[in-house]
């Protein structure tokens, strides 16, 4: 099973929310992990602690609750809420999808849900000025049989 934050990271990109990894100063660039400096507009997908996973009556695989956090930086106070408003309406419409292993020896993982535990809230802003915004959410996710 992929961690969380690539099988969303695919899900933004695929809505058009931004692009991955790229350098580029016209749209938001998505990154794992790992925000860079350099460029101002990024939505950065952090893994968090996921717990230990829950089973149902009506579930014979376990239901796993897997939290991730958005951080959203950009040098508009406006424009950095809108995106990361636009990613909690996004991550909130889409419902149940399939999302491939990263091999063929990797099950392909069932999402049942996508919910927004808090935020989004400003961070204020970083050494150079730019504004920080966060959201966490919770995916539900069980593996394919």
């Amino acid at each position: 099973m992929n961690p969380v934050s690539e099988d969303i990271k695919d899900k933004l990109v695929a809505g058009g929310i931004g692009t991955f990894a790229t350098t580029s100063t016209s749209v938001w660039n998505i990154y794992i992990d790992d925000e860079p400096d350099q460029p101002d507009q990024t939505i950065t997908i952090y893994d968090t602690s996921a717990g230990s996973p829950d089973r149902f009556l009506n579930h014979s695989r376990p239901l796993h609750k897997t939290p991730f956090q958005i951080r959203v930086r950009g040098n508009a106070y406006l424009a950095t809420h809108n995106t990361i408003k636009s990613v909690e309406t996004y991550l909130d419409q889409i419902s149940t999808w399939v999302a491939s292993g990263p091999d063929s020896a990797d099950p392909d993982v069932n999402y049942e849900s996508v919910f927004l535990d808090s935020g989004p809230f400003s961070l204020g802003k970083d050494a150079t000025k730019r504004f920080i915004w966060v959201a966490t959410f919770t995916a539900h996710r069980q593996e394919k049989p």
